[in-house]
């Protein structure tokens, strides 16, 4: 009867097993031999949509690649000027010390009152006399 049905005969217990292992429970009516071939087919049209999903992952890898090595070399640009601000703060706060220290001796000076008066009289020049 197997023969004439073109099914499996007499397949050994490891068989059974590992394709009982690999395949979907059967349903209720099914010859099993039947649905294997079914779950089988199932499984290379699934293999072959993966495979053709792999490619638009693959793409949209090198895509995703690309824009992170765009943002990679943004961060390093960013980092740059960050580095390059900090320096000029510095280069800013040594010149304000040194303005405001300045300030300061100049106001320590004490003039005294007679160099102060000397300063502010002027010179008379007669230029009448060759």
């Amino acid at each position: 009867e197997e023969a004439r049905l073109h099914s499996i005969a007499g397949a050994s217990g490891c068989l059974y097993a590992e394709r009982r292992a690999l395949c979907r429970p059967f349903r209720a009516g099914m010859a099993p031999d039947f649905l294997s071939v079914l779950n089988t087919v199932r499984a290379v049209l699934k293999d072959v949509e993966t495979r053709k999903q792999v490619h638009i992952i693959k793409d949209e890898l090198g895509k995703l690649g690309k824009e992170f090595g765009r943002f990679d070399e943004r961060m390093r640009k960013l980092a740059e000027h960050i580095r390059q601000a900090n320096k000029d703060v510095d280069d800013v706060a040594v010149t304000s010390k040194k303005i405001s220290d300045r300030f300061q001796s100049i106001e320590r000076v004490e003039l005294d009152a007679p160099s102060l008066q000397a300063a502010a009289t002027p010179t008379l020049i007669d230029v009448d006399t060759p």
